[in-house]
């Protein structure tokens, strides 16, 4: 017995680089659940997307994609009759939570579009899921039957702050996606702290903003210390561990040590010229960024991380744009650690 499902989730909305996925691109999966077997077909709703007319170069308006708030799924199985529309129906919604949020989560922590928080759809009820999903029943002809109808309000709040750091969703980001969700990669940390911390200061919870930025710079620090001082010969290859969690403090104040700030400028200037076709990445950026202010706005950020921590302080309004420049600072450097690690980057 063959049973096709569509769904239609509302979702946080996605930055696109003037790209849609047209049917031809719907990301296809297997999957085999007890005594149902078939394939979840995950796609953007083409009639959910802002469009935008730009001119191009034969000064000629043409129509953009630029966002996108909600995808299609269709799950399509074989089973035996003794499978129910409801086991079939449950069966639907774990997998729904699993694709859907695995592809959320690409786009919110590999293209930075933070905003795209996980939807928590194995805390609603089959009926909820149901009549959020807009679900629908097809037929071998292809026709539909609803099963439940309700509109669906979401509250979305536009990002600002960050929102020029975004990648866009093009044709091979979608096709990432597949392979991120096949593959699951071990998830970078950072990524995750970042994405957190950006929507913590989008919300007004500069704490947290900046707890969670600070901790992002922990996971990847102590190595990166240790490799750099035994690059430069002050600690031996062998008998060098990692700084326990108090002293990564520490490594922060060291950072002017063992990372000139003419090594940070170079690695800038290289990556901005990458990104010269990339305004929306730098649009917004200071023109004067450097290295000494990137390790500046790091160690000031820690200041301010332990204050809130150890002192139990609010963070003032004085607070609020360093901790901002903070986040943007912590974001290069992690870039530059995944880049060049323990050598030079010239």
């Amino acid at each position: 017995m063959k049973r096709t499902l569509e769904l239609r989730l509302k979702i946080p909305e996605i930055d696109l680089n003037y790209w849609m996925p047209t049917d031809q691109d719907a990301l296809t999966f297997p999957f085999r659940e007890g005594n149902l077997k078939g394939v979840i077909s995950l796609n953007l709703d083409p009639e959910a997307v802002d469009y935008d007319y730009v001119e191009d170069v034969a000064d000629r308006l043409r129509k953009v994609p630029l966002s996108c708030s909600q995808v299609v799924l269709r799950i399509e199985g074989e089973c035996d009759d003794e499978v129910t529309d409801e086991e079939f129906l449950e069966i639907a919604q774990a997998l729904t939570a699993k694709y859907l949020n695995d592809m959320l989560s690409y786009i919110r922590t590999e293209l930075g579009q933070y905003w795209g928080s996980l939807i928590r759809i194995s805390e609603w009820g089959l009926n909820e899921f149901l009549l959020q999903a807009n679900a629908k029943w097809v037929d071998e002809r292809g026709e539909t039957e609803v099963l439940q109808e309700i509109e669906k309000v979401f509250a979305i709040p536009l990002p600002s702050d960050f929102y020029y750091r975004s990648l866009g969703l093009d044709k091979t980001r979608w096709g990432s996606i597949s392979r991120y969700i096949q593959e699951r990669p071990d998830r970078d940390l950072t990524k995750i702290l970042m994405a957190n911390a950006k929507q913590h200061f989008e919300d007004g919870d500069y704490r947290m903003a900046a707890v969670e930025a600070v901790a992002a710079l922990e996971v990847k620090l102590p190595r990166f210390f240790i490799e750099r001082c035994k690059s430069r010969g002050v600690l031996g290859d062998s008998g060098a561990s990692l700084p326990s969690k108090p002293q990564i403090g520490y490594c922060l104040i060291l950072l002017r040590l063992i990372l000139p700030e003419q090594e940070l400028d170079v690695w800038l200037h290289v990556k901005q010229a990458q990104f010269a076709d990339s305004p929306l990445l730098f649009s917004s950026l200071e023109s004067d960024i450097t290295g000494k202010g990137i390790v500046d706005a790091c160690i000031k950020l820690n200041t301010i991380r332990n204050k809130v921590v150890h002192e139990r302080k609010i963070p003032q309004q004085e607070d609020i744009k360093d901790i901002k420049r903070g986040i943007e600072a912590v974001e290069w450097l992690l870039n530059f650690i995944r880049d060049v690690g323990g050598g030079v980057s010239h």
